[in-house]
Protein backbone atom coordinates (compact mmCIF):
# COMPACT_ATOMS: atom_id res chain seq x y z
CA UNK A 1 0.00 0.00 0.00
CA UNK A 2 2.75 2.45 0.91
CA UNK A 3 6.46 2.89 1.69
CA UNK A 4 7.62 4.68 4.85
CA UNK A 5 11.33 5.48 5.24
CA UNK A 6 12.86 6.03 8.67
CA UNK A 7 15.52 8.69 8.18
CA UNK A 8 17.94 10.98 9.94
CA UNK A 9 20.83 13.18 8.83
CA UNK A 10 22.77 12.13 11.93
CA UNK A 11 23.85 8.71 13.18
CA UNK A 12 23.30 7.36 16.66
CA UNK A 13 19.80 8.81 17.08
CA UNK A 14 18.00 5.50 17.57
CA UNK A 15 16.78 5.18 13.98
CA UNK A 16 17.13 1.40 13.74
CA UNK A 17 15.54 0.98 17.16
CA UNK A 18 12.59 3.05 15.96
CA UNK A 19 12.30 1.10 12.70
CA UNK A 20 12.34 -2.30 14.39
CA UNK A 21 9.94 -1.48 17.20
CA UNK A 22 7.57 0.57 15.03
CA UNK A 23 7.32 -2.29 12.52
CA UNK A 24 6.53 -4.65 15.39
CA UNK A 25 3.84 -2.29 16.72
CA UNK A 26 2.24 -1.72 13.30
CA UNK A 27 2.07 -5.47 12.66
CA UNK A 28 0.51 -6.07 16.07
CA UNK A 29 -2.17 -3.54 15.15
CA UNK A 30 -3.16 -5.83 12.29
CA UNK A 31 -1.36 -4.34 9.28
CA UNK A 32 0.71 -6.63 7.07
CA UNK A 33 4.18 -5.14 7.35
CA UNK A 34 7.53 -5.69 5.63
CA UNK A 35 10.55 -4.28 7.46
CA UNK A 36 13.31 -3.57 4.92
CA UNK A 37 16.92 -2.91 5.86
CA UNK A 38 18.35 -0.49 3.27
CA UNK A 39 21.43 0.32 5.37
CA UNK A 40 24.55 -1.26 3.78
CA UNK A 41 25.83 -1.96 7.30
CA UNK A 42 22.82 -4.21 7.91
CA UNK A 43 21.87 -2.71 11.26
CA UNK A 44 18.47 -4.42 11.46
CA UNK A 45 20.09 -7.82 11.02
CA UNK A 46 22.77 -6.96 13.57
CA UNK A 47 20.04 -5.91 16.02
CA UNK A 48 18.39 -9.34 15.98
CA UNK A 49 19.50 -12.60 17.52
CA UNK A 50 20.50 -15.54 15.37
CA UNK A 51 21.95 -15.61 11.87
CA UNK A 52 19.67 -12.93 10.41
CA UNK A 53 22.58 -10.66 9.44
CA UNK A 54 24.09 -13.41 7.27
CA UNK A 55 20.95 -13.98 5.19
CA UNK A 56 20.62 -12.82 1.58
CA UNK A 57 18.23 -9.91 1.18
CA UNK A 58 17.65 -6.61 -0.53
CA UNK A 59 21.07 -6.40 -2.22
CA UNK A 60 20.55 -9.77 -3.89
CA UNK A 61 17.10 -8.66 -5.10
CA UNK A 62 18.50 -5.45 -6.57
CA UNK A 63 21.30 -7.35 -8.32
CA UNK A 64 18.71 -9.71 -9.84
CA UNK A 65 20.15 -12.74 -8.05
CA UNK A 66 17.09 -13.49 -5.90
CA UNK A 67 13.35 -12.95 -5.96
CA UNK A 68 11.55 -11.16 -3.14
CA UNK A 69 9.74 -14.33 -2.06
CA UNK A 70 13.04 -16.16 -1.72
CA UNK A 71 14.67 -13.71 0.67
CA UNK A 72 11.83 -12.46 2.87
CA UNK A 73 12.15 -13.80 6.40
CA UNK A 74 9.16 -14.70 8.55
CA UNK A 75 8.93 -13.59 12.18
CA UNK A 76 7.05 -14.56 15.31
CA UNK A 77 4.26 -12.22 14.19
CA UNK A 78 2.23 -13.51 11.25
CA UNK A 79 1.76 -9.95 9.96
CA UNK A 80 5.46 -9.03 10.07
CA UNK A 81 8.15 -10.09 7.63
CA UNK A 82 11.75 -8.97 7.32
CA UNK A 83 13.99 -8.22 4.35
CA UNK A 84 17.62 -7.90 5.41
CA UNK A 85 20.09 -5.66 3.60
CA UNK A 86 21.80 -8.71 2.13
CA UNK A 87 25.46 -9.30 1.54
CA UNK A 88 28.01 -6.85 0.15
CA UNK A 89 31.77 -7.23 -0.06
CA UNK A 90 34.14 -5.12 2.02
CA UNK A 91 35.42 -3.64 -1.25
CA UNK A 92 31.91 -2.50 -2.19
CA UNK A 93 31.31 -0.96 1.20
CA UNK A 94 34.67 0.81 1.35
CA UNK A 95 34.13 2.24 -2.15
CA UNK A 96 30.63 3.34 -1.28
CA UNK A 97 29.27 1.47 -4.29
CA UNK A 98 26.56 -1.05 -3.44
CA UNK A 99 23.48 -2.41 -5.15
CA UNK A 100 21.42 -0.55 -2.57
CA UNK A 101 22.27 2.77 -4.24
CA UNK A 102 20.56 1.78 -7.51
CA UNK A 103 17.50 4.07 -7.51
CA UNK A 104 15.74 2.31 -10.38
CA UNK A 105 16.20 -1.20 -8.98
CA UNK A 106 15.23 0.02 -5.52
CA UNK A 107 12.04 1.48 -6.97
CA UNK A 108 11.06 -1.81 -8.59
CA UNK A 109 11.71 -3.80 -5.42
CA UNK A 110 9.82 -1.40 -3.14
CA UNK A 111 6.91 -1.17 -5.59
CA UNK A 112 6.63 -4.96 -5.68
CA UNK A 113 6.67 -5.09 -1.89
CA UNK A 114 4.16 -2.26 -1.53
CA UNK A 115 1.71 -4.11 -3.76
CA UNK A 116 1.74 -7.02 -1.32
CA UNK A 117 1.89 -5.38 2.10
CA UNK A 118 -0.13 -2.73 3.89
CA UNK A 119 3.13 -1.04 4.86
CA UNK A 120 6.73 -1.32 3.72
CA UNK A 121 8.88 0.24 6.44
CA UNK A 122 12.48 0.99 5.41
CA UNK A 123 15.41 1.54 7.76
CA UNK A 124 18.21 3.58 6.19
CA UNK A 125 21.74 4.75 6.86
CA UNK A 126 22.20 8.25 8.29
CA UNK A 127 22.35 11.08 5.76
CA UNK A 128 20.33 11.64 2.61
CA UNK A 129 22.63 10.25 -0.05
CA UNK A 130 23.57 6.93 -1.66
CA UNK A 131 21.28 4.04 -0.64
CA UNK A 132 19.25 6.36 1.60
CA UNK A 133 18.46 8.70 -1.27
CA UNK A 134 17.56 5.71 -3.45
CA UNK A 135 15.01 4.67 -0.82
CA UNK A 136 13.72 8.22 -0.34
CA UNK A 137 13.20 8.71 -4.07
CA UNK A 138 10.90 5.68 -4.07
CA UNK A 139 9.05 6.30 -0.79
CA UNK A 140 5.64 7.77 -0.09
CA UNK A 141 6.52 9.14 3.35
CA UNK A 142 9.50 9.65 5.62
CA UNK A 143 9.56 9.71 9.41
CA UNK A 144 12.43 11.92 10.57
CA UNK A 145 14.09 10.81 13.80
CA UNK A 146 15.46 13.69 15.89
CA UNK A 147 17.66 13.07 18.91
CA UNK A 148 16.94 15.53 21.73
CA UNK A 149 20.35 17.19 21.63
CA UNK A 150 21.46 20.54 20.15
CA UNK A 151 23.61 19.29 17.24
CA UNK A 152 20.79 17.15 15.87
CA UNK A 153 18.34 20.04 16.04
CA UNK A 154 20.70 22.38 14.15
CA UNK A 155 20.84 20.00 11.21
CA UNK A 156 17.10 19.40 11.01
CA UNK A 157 16.18 22.40 8.76
CA UNK A 158 18.70 21.30 6.12
CA UNK A 159 17.30 17.78 6.20
CA UNK A 160 13.73 19.01 5.69
CA UNK A 161 14.85 21.31 2.87
CA UNK A 162 16.67 18.49 1.05
CA UNK A 163 13.56 16.34 1.24
CA UNK A 164 11.46 19.19 -0.11
CA UNK A 165 13.87 19.50 -3.02
CA UNK A 166 13.43 15.80 -3.74
CA UNK A 167 9.66 16.28 -3.74
CA UNK A 168 10.03 19.15 -6.19
CA UNK A 169 11.38 16.64 -8.72
CA UNK A 170 8.38 14.34 -8.12
CA UNK A 171 10.77 11.74 -6.70
CA UNK A 172 10.57 12.29 -2.99
CA UNK A 173 8.46 11.47 0.07
CA UNK A 174 6.14 13.59 2.15
CA UNK A 175 7.32 14.14 5.73
CA UNK A 176 4.98 12.15 7.96
CA UNK A 177 6.38 13.79 11.07
CA UNK A 178 9.40 14.35 13.30
CA UNK A 179 9.88 11.84 16.11
CA UNK A 180 11.94 12.99 19.10
CA UNK A 181 14.15 10.37 20.73
CA UNK A 182 16.51 9.96 23.70
CA UNK A 183 14.69 12.62 25.72
CA UNK A 184 16.06 13.06 29.24
CA UNK A 185 13.35 14.69 31.31
CA UNK A 186 15.77 15.61 34.10
CA UNK A 187 18.31 17.22 31.76
CA UNK A 188 17.73 20.89 31.00
CA UNK A 189 19.63 20.81 27.69
CA UNK A 190 17.61 17.85 26.46
CA UNK A 191 14.31 19.43 27.46
CA UNK A 192 15.47 22.70 25.92
CA UNK A 193 15.87 20.95 22.56
CA UNK A 194 12.35 19.54 22.90
CA UNK A 195 10.88 22.98 23.54
CA UNK A 196 12.87 24.58 20.74
CA UNK A 197 11.89 21.84 18.29
CA UNK A 198 8.22 22.26 19.13
CA UNK A 199 8.63 25.99 18.66
CA UNK A 200 10.25 25.88 15.21
CA UNK A 201 8.58 22.86 13.60
CA UNK A 202 5.38 23.36 11.62
CA UNK A 203 2.39 22.05 13.54
CA UNK A 204 1.72 19.40 10.90
CA UNK A 205 5.17 17.87 11.46
CA UNK A 206 4.99 17.58 15.24
CA UNK A 207 4.08 14.27 16.83
CA UNK A 208 2.66 13.73 20.30
CA UNK A 209 4.62 10.51 20.73
CA UNK A 210 8.25 10.80 21.85
CA UNK A 211 10.90 8.36 23.05
CA UNK A 212 12.68 8.79 26.41
CA UNK A 213 16.19 7.56 27.04
CA UNK A 214 15.78 4.26 28.85
CA UNK A 215 18.34 1.56 29.78
CA UNK A 216 15.86 -1.12 28.74
CA UNK A 217 16.88 -0.49 25.12
CA UNK A 218 20.36 -1.80 25.94
CA UNK A 219 18.80 -4.97 27.36
CA UNK A 220 16.69 -5.46 24.25
CA UNK A 221 19.74 -4.87 22.05
CA UNK A 222 21.79 -7.38 24.04
CA UNK A 223 19.04 -9.97 23.67
CA UNK A 224 18.52 -9.14 19.99
CA UNK A 225 14.76 -8.62 20.20
CA UNK A 226 12.23 -5.78 19.90
CA UNK A 227 10.92 -4.42 23.20
CA UNK A 228 7.64 -6.27 22.76
CA UNK A 229 9.47 -9.61 23.03
CA UNK A 230 11.94 -8.70 25.77
CA UNK A 231 9.73 -9.91 28.63
CA UNK A 232 6.45 -11.78 28.92
CA UNK A 233 4.91 -8.41 29.77
CA UNK A 234 6.58 -5.67 27.65
CA UNK A 235 8.28 -2.79 29.51
CA UNK A 236 6.29 0.47 29.82
CA UNK A 237 8.34 2.30 27.17
CA UNK A 238 7.16 -0.22 24.55
CA UNK A 239 3.79 1.53 24.57
CA UNK A 240 5.45 4.56 22.94
CA UNK A 241 5.62 2.62 19.67
CA UNK A 242 1.95 1.65 19.92
CA UNK A 243 1.14 5.36 20.29
CA UNK A 244 3.46 6.28 17.42
CA UNK A 245 1.87 3.65 15.16
CA UNK A 246 -1.63 4.92 15.96
CA UNK A 247 -0.58 8.52 15.34
CA UNK A 248 1.08 7.71 12.01
CA UNK A 249 -1.73 5.59 10.57
CA UNK A 250 -3.87 8.47 9.25
CA UNK A 251 -0.78 10.41 8.18
CA UNK A 252 0.52 7.64 5.91
CA UNK A 253 -2.80 6.33 4.63
CA UNK A 254 -3.24 3.26 6.82
CA UNK A 255 -6.99 3.55 7.16
CA UNK A 256 -9.37 0.90 8.37
CA UNK A 257 -11.63 -0.69 5.79
CA UNK A 258 -14.49 -0.24 8.25
CA UNK A 259 -16.71 2.70 7.31
CA UNK A 260 -17.39 3.47 10.94
CA UNK A 261 -15.32 2.73 14.00
CA UNK A 262 -17.62 2.09 16.94
CA UNK A 263 -17.10 1.31 20.59
CA UNK A 264 -17.33 -2.32 21.64
CA UNK A 265 -19.19 -3.15 24.89
CA UNK A 266 -17.05 -4.64 27.65
CA UNK A 267 -19.91 -6.87 28.78
CA UNK A 268 -22.39 -8.45 26.34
Amino acid sequence: MGVLVIGSHKGGVGKTTVALNLAFAVARRGWSTLLVDADPQGCIGLSLQGRVAALPGLAECLRGEQQLDDVMCGTRLEKLKLLTSGQASVQELSAGITALADTSAMGKALAEAAARFDLVLVDTASGLFGPTQAALRNADHVLLVLQAEPLALRGLPLQIELIRQLRATDRGPAVAGVFLTMIQSRNSESMGVVQEALGVLPVELTLDAFLPRDPVFLKASAKGVPLGLLYRNPPPVATVFDSLAAELEPRIGLLSKETEDEAVPLVD
